[in-house]
């Protein structure tokens, strides 16, 4: 439901085309940005990819820093699902 939840990837390459290339390579639809200007130092990472879970608000909820298994428990309440019955 993207009134809730809103997927995004800020593009650090300079090269526009690498994440118009890589959207279309594993079929994503949600929009990528480049920057303007620094990102601020919450935001601040090494590493690629880091993910970044905002709440409307603005507030940082949560910081995944590289390859990572989203499909758990944890995302799960945090977005307000039950856990997965295994």
């Amino acid at each position: 439901d993207t009134s809730k939840v809103q997927f995004v990837m800020i593009s650090l390459d300079r090269d526009p085309n690498v994440a118009a290339e890589y959207l279309q390579k594993y079929n994503y639809t949600f929009p990528d940005f480049r920057l303007a200007e620094d990102l601020p130092a919450l935001y601040s990472s090494n590493t690629i990819p880091t993910t970044y879970i905002i709440t409307p608000d603005g507030k940082l909820a949560a910081k995944e820093v590289g390859m990572a298994n989203y499909d758990n428990d944890e995302l799960r309440e945090l977005f307000g699902k039950t856990k997965r019955n295994n």
